[in-house]
């Protein structure tokens, strides 16, 4: 699978501007772009709306987080790879640590193929 296949279907930028996320706060979109386009870990809370667990997300949200909860579901639903949070269809930790470990191991194929 191409690095450059697997992004979100709109730009950091665009995101900001669009009138559906504008109430995503900057620093949860921009753990978003860090997580689908280099492979970071989100933080408690982005990590449990993407492993679909509301009961997890609302306990660890601050008020603005627990604001933006909608569009950010619809936000993830309509523009983040299905494969960045779901394993079978089925959201998860392990589909997670999987996306997380492609790119690690991605990531050291590149720098490995430069050295040479």
């Amino acid at each position: 699978m191409k690095l450059s296949a697997i992004r979100c279907e709109i730009t950091l930028e665009e995101a900001r501007k669009h009138e559906q996320y504008r109430k995503i706060p900057d620093h949860i979109l921009q753990s978003i772009f860090h997580y689908v386009h280099e492979g970071r870990h989100p933080g408690h809370f982005l990590s449990a709306v993407l492993c679909n667990d509301l009961f997890e997300a609302v306990g660890r949200a601050d008020k603005e987080a627990l604001a933006s909860l909608p569009e950010l579901v619809i936000f993830i639903h309509n523009r983040v790879p299905t494969c960045a949070y779901k394993i079978h269809g089925v959201p998860g930790p392990k589909a997670m640590n999987r996306w997380v470990k492609w790119h690690r191991d991605h990531v050291e194929t590149i720098d490995t193929d430069q050295e040479e």
